[in-house]
């Protein structure tokens, strides 16, 4: 299987050809009873590259349509969601420290486990919360 920090990365690389450092999960939700009767969990993870011109970007066009860089609040502003949808608009938020800084909070950090639970796995992925981030 493959754990949610290498997932981000590879689906990034996939999608926009940017490779990409995983820091952390900074937030996550859980609903039951999603499109087509499923479960549905969402995750939004803090990634970094040190790429940032559009030159670099490689679409996979059969996932994407379009893609360009820009700033957290032109990302809040989309229509229909995040800003307009309550739920999404406080989730979104929740990922922006009390500094301004997206990303600036604990979130969940990858720890990997040697032995596991289940004798059949080798290790296993735990997501703990991150250290605090240093003060500005």
């Amino acid at each position: 299987g493959e754990d949610i920090a290498k997932g981000v990365v590879r689906e990034l690389f996939e999608e926009t050809g940017l490779e990409a450092k995983f820091e952390k999960v900074l937030a996550f939700r859980h609903s039951h009873r999603a499109p087509f009767g499923k479960s549905d969990i969402f995750f939004v993870c803090l990634l970094r590259t040190s790429r940032r011109g559009t030159s670099d970007l490689k679409l996979q066009q059969q996932e994407l349509v379009n893609v360009k860089w820009g700033s957290y609040d032109e990302f809040l502003k989309q229509a229909p969601y995040p800003s307009q949808i309550p739920i999404w608009d406080a989730f979104y938020r929740s990922c922006v420290g009390p500094d301004g800084v997206v990303g600036n909070v604990p979130g969940f950090t990858t720890h990997v486990k040697q032995g596991g639970l289940d004798a059949r796995s080798s290790k296993e992925y735990l997501f703990l919360p991150a250290p605090a981030p240093a003060p500005a």
